[in-house]
């Protein structure tokens, strides 16, 4: 009896050591449609989802709805590796049924469902993830794949579609991606891409490296910063890798790393894009989030003269914030080490021209002219990538921005004294940058 209480003890103690080197993954995604309706136009739909815990909550609408619990159902069937969802459960799309039946009447009982699934295709650049779409209907409440059909009616707009998804694990992401939108119910394209399995990349197989500390990558005394914008530059290709490495290229070369974006994204909100590592989440988040600017937010603080740039223009704003964070942190850094990388030309253009500013400028910085330095990104001739970031910075280095600066602050304070604000909407303004 004392064996098998040790060996039941050892099976335990071994079940939960395992647990604990491999943990559990928690899948977060969405999916931004365009559906085409026969006889109308364009319908916009999101679905979106999250596996947390063994349970998979999907939502279109308001709320999520719990949809599969491990307890209740098998996931076998909807993923091959543990915790990573690939196959999804049919989900009914209320308004597409009830555009049907308002212009074609309930002739039927019909309704509406998302077909979805993971999967991988191979095309001239290689390998790569994406997502399949269909639209289907039935009649039945809660029908099986087998017992629906492919609409006649709506059709999946897959080059006006995408989705994305993030893995974490233990709070940290380990992987994020953007997926094509592949159309299901066309035939000739669905044999045409060779269609295969979803690529299970190398950094959600357990065991999960641990991270090193950023903190030793952090210079206590920069010799500039790195500010970058959001969309079009570290949205490029939504590469989660090539962030990191443009980041680091900044970090290892001496040099801080923040963010300048003209949207309304709270700094939850950036952490929260699959193309944010969580490195550049931690640099923005950290110290009160000074280096954090968005379209009302200036270095980590809500500031009511950012709408005094209303008649300007969102290049002068950002020339603005870059300015207000050098005089109050870093004054004694020359100003051609601070560095914006940005997918405008007409932005980076304003970006200039207020730099040549001395009047119309704001009372809380001076009225000298400066010579911020940028780098026009472009994702054809020059995308935002390690190599193109080191070079630039290692660019400056060579010429003057080789020296450490004292900031003006003790390093025993916090930059700023506020608490780390919400940064007001959530939701993206109309021609983020």
């Amino acid at each position: 009896m004392r064996k098998l209480i040790c060996l039941l003890g050892m099976f335990i103690l071994l079940s939960s050591f395992i647990k604990f080197t491999y943990g559990v993954i928690n899948e977060f995604g969405d999916c931004k449609l365009k559906i085409q309706e026969k006889e109308a136009g364009i319908i916009s739909e999101v679905v979106s989802w999250y596996y947390e815990n063994n349970d998979l909550y999907v939502r279109i609408g308001e709320t999520y709805k719990n949809i599969i619990h491990r307890d209740k159902y098998t996931l076998k069937n909807l993923s091959s590796v543990d915790n990573i969802i690939e196959k999804f459960p049919l989900i009914e799309v209320p308004t597409l049924t009830s555009n049907y039946n308002q212009k074609y009447g309930s002739d039927s009982d019909k309704k509406r469902y998302l077909d979805f699934k993971k999967a991988s295709i191979k095309d001239k650049d290689g390998e790569k993830n994406v997502m399949e779409f269909n639209i289907v209907t039935s009649a039945k409440t809660t029908p099986t794949k087998d017992e629906a059909t492919t609409s006649r009616h709506f059709k999946i707009l897959a080059q006006q579609s995408y989705c994305r998804v993030r893995y974490e694990h233990d709070g940290k992401i380990l992987y994020g991606e953007h997926l094509p939108v592949i159309d299901m119910s066309n035939n000739f394209v669905t044999k045409w891409w060779n269609i295969k399995p979803y690529i299970i990349y190398s950094p959600l197989v357990a065991p999960f490296p641990i991270e090193a500390s950023l903190d030793k990558f952090i210079p206590k005394k920069p010799k500039g910063v790195c500010f970058f914008d959001i969309d079009g530059t570290l949205s490029q290709d939504a590469d989660y890798d090539k962030n990191q490495g443009a980041i680091l290229a900044c970090l290892k070369r001496g040099f801080l790393v923040g963010i300048i974006t003209a949207s309304q994204r709270s700094i939850a909100h950036t952490c929260d894009e699959p193309y944010i590592s969580k490195d550049l989440c931690d640099l923005i988040t950290r110290d009160n989030s000074y280096m954090y600017n968005n379209a009302s937010m200036r270095s980590g603080e809500i500031s009511n003269k950012l709408k005094d740039f209303h008649p300007y223009n969102v290049g002068h704003k950002k020339a603005y914030q870059a300015h207000y964070w050098w005089k109050k942190y870093f004054p004694d850094m020359p100003d051609k080490c601070i560095i914006l990388f940005d997918d405008d030309n007409v932005l980076i253009n304003q970006y200039k021209d207020y730099a040549k500013l001395v009047i119309n400028r704001l009372s809380d910085i001076d009225k000298d002219k400066h010579d911020f330095s940028f780098f026009l990104t472009d994702e054809i001739n020059h995308p935002l990538s390690a190599k193109n970031v080191a070079a630039k910075v290692s660019h400056l280095i060579a010429n003057g921005c080789d020296k450490e600066i004292t900031p003006s602050f003790s390093e025993a304070d916090t930059p700023i004294s506020t608490s780390i604000p919400d940064g007001g909407l959530e939701t993206k303004a109309q021609g983020d940058k």
